[in-house]
């Protein structure tokens, strides 16, 4: 660890959505956040206002937000992704 960063307690989350499927699409992902709620913020396709979003749901609340562990991170670096499922067609 670096001693010259602020190491914070935080959570390991994976998300997940079942709206779209298929070929091109996420269907979940592994993320350290400081709380479910910013896990389930959290948009691999980038951004919640793109109107044709199709490889991610269209909002937070069809996230599904499952608590995987604890960890410590640097409070700089929250959120992160740790790992992402993308269905390449």
């Amino acid at each position: 660890m670096n001693p010259t960063l602020n190491y914070i307690e935080c959570f390991i989350y994976k998300c997940s959505q079942t709206v779209n499927g298929g070929y091109d699409t996420h269907d979940a992902f592994v993320c350290v956040a400081r709380s479910e709620e910013e896990a389930r913020n959290m948009n691999p396709y980038g951004d919640w206002t793109d109107t044709w979003l199709t490889s991610w749901c269209r909002s937070p609340d069809q996230v599904t937000v499952e608590l995987l562990g604890a960890t410590r991170a640097p409070e700089s670096n929250l959120p992160f992704y740790v790992l992402q499922s993308f269905n390449a067609g």
